[in-house]
Formats: C-alpha cells, structure tokens, sequence
C-alpha cells in the first residue's frame, strides 16, 4: 500500500513540533525562544516539499511556502537578537518571492502520460 506523501509529511511535521516541544520542556531551547518561527519554517518546508514532489506547479505556487520560511526565519532571527527591528523581513519576503517566482517559471517534467502518448 502506497502513503500519500502530504499525509506523510504532515506526520513528520506533528513529530517534529512534538520534539521541539519536549526539548523547550526539557530545557534544551531556551525559554526566550518561542517555537512559532520554527513551526513557520517547518510548515513552509513541508508545503515546499510538497510542490517539489508533486512535480511542481506552473507560475506562483513556490511563493507561499517560501513566504512562510522567510517569516519563521525572520522571526527567528529576532527571537536570537541578531535584528532589533523589522528591518530583516522585508529584504526576506523579496528574496522568498523571487525564488517562488524563479522556481514556478522553470519547466516543468513532463508526465508519463505525456511521454506514453508520444
């Protein structure tokens, strides 16, 4: 029996934020830290993968997971202090919505109906 792969990795997100829960309990991350901007990153992650192994998909749909990594980063990186202010998220969102529009524009794979056909 063949696993939907969202469903898997929907699963591995679950694990994940578990983990990171246990370790914030355990005192291994520091309480300063919130977990949202790592939840954000994973979240974007999984939805990136998720186009990935779909094949893709045509024009904008990279853009909104990466939105999502740039906000968790962003927030992460003022959680740690490394910048004040927002003054990181805007040059994140433009990098993430440059790649998205970079990776929706690139050919995609043909399918293999497409190539039994021919």
């Amino acid at each position: 029996m063949r696993r939907n792969p969202p469903t898997l990795l929907f699963a591995f997100l679950l694990i994940g934020i578990g983990v990171l829960l246990l370790l914030q309990q355990a005192n291994v991350i520091r309480d300063d830290i919130s977990l949202w901007p790592i939840v954000l990153i994973a979240v974007g992650l999984v939805l990136l993968v998720e186009r990935f192994v779909s094949g893709g998909s045509r024009g904008s749909g990279f853009v909104l997971p990466l939105v999502i990594v740039a906000i968790g980063v962003g927030s992460l990186l003022q959680d740690l202090g490394t910048f004040e202010d927002d003054e990181v998220l805007v040059p994140l969102l433009a990098i993430a919505v440059g790649i998205g529009l970079v990776l929706g524009a690139r050919p995609s794979r043909p399918s293999a109906r497409s190539e039994r056909a021919e």
